[in-house]
């Protein structure tokens, strides 16, 4: 598949995000409050400790990062109705240009 630059440039920001799910159990010990955290969060986490998260956070942070960048993008899978985490974006720049990304979690 060719990606437009656009696209593709933003997804290699992620080639070294880890998915991982530690993030999620160590924030939602340390908070009462809201459990997921905004992107601006994610950022300071990732510059201070190195940590990413799990499917969700990196699916919000491709959609913010797409969103800053102009390119329309939206998650789907939310209603697939399996017991399994599944996040995924489709982001596209012109009706034949569209890339898939998705982050899997099982549990």
């Amino acid at each position: 598949m060719l990606v437009p630059n656009e696209i593709l440039s933003i997804w290699e920001k992620f080639n070294t995000f880890p998915m991982e799910t530690l993030t999620k159990a160590w924030f939602y010990k340390k908070t009462d409050g809201k459990k997921q955290r905004d992107v601006s969060l994610m950022k300071e986490h990732h510059e201070r400790y190195g940590i990413t998260g799990n499917c969700f956070d990196l699916a919000i942070w491709l959609l913010h990062e797409f969103e800053k960048e102009g390119i329309e993008a939206y998650p789907i899978g939310h209603d697939l109705g399996t017991t399994e985490a599944h996040v995924a974006v489709i982001a596209k720049m012109k009706m034949a240009d569209v890339i898939y990304a998705t982050w899997e979690t099982n549990g």
